[in-house]
């Protein structure tokens, strides 16, 4: 089932966020032509891990981002290249951490928020056959 042709996904800006939502950017990626994510270029060695280790998925395109605070890099792309950003699926963890989440933990919450099965960490989470790292 196609949800959109081209998407926009959530910035990651640390090594646990993209970690926690592999298995989620792969199943939405699977529903997409053309999937960006974002990815925060100031921290050592994140772009990097995100282009290998989505490398194997040809819909999703990894863009590097350098305004952590304002987003303004990912609202100018937004803007120039009218893809769809999914607002409902913007919340950080920190806003999902509320009283209706308060006995689960945060990577949980993650997949609990998209109605994806918290087992898609797993079983959703592909390593790259080949090697993109020199």
């Amino acid at each position: 089932m196609l949800i959109q042709d081209r998407v926009i996904f959530q910035p990651m800006s640390s090594f646990g966020d993209m970690f926690v939502r592999t298995g989620i950017v792969n199943a939405l990626a699977d529903r997409a032509e053309h999937f960006i994510l974002p990815v925060y270029s100031g921290k050592a060695g994140l772009v990097e891990t995100a282009k290998s280790l989505y490398s194997e998925n040809s819909a999703i395109e990894i863009m590097e981002y350098s305004d952590l605070v304002a987003n303004s890099d990912i609202n100018k792309f937004i803007q120039t290249n009218k893809v769809i950003l999914y607002e409902e699926f913007m919340p950080s963890l920190i806003k999902l951490n509320d009283d209706l989440y308060s006995d689960i933990f945060c990577d949980e919450q993650a997949y609990t928020f998209f109605d994806f099965p918290y087992s898609y960490k797993y079983t959703n989470f592909r390593f790259p056959i080949t090697k993109v790292l020199s």
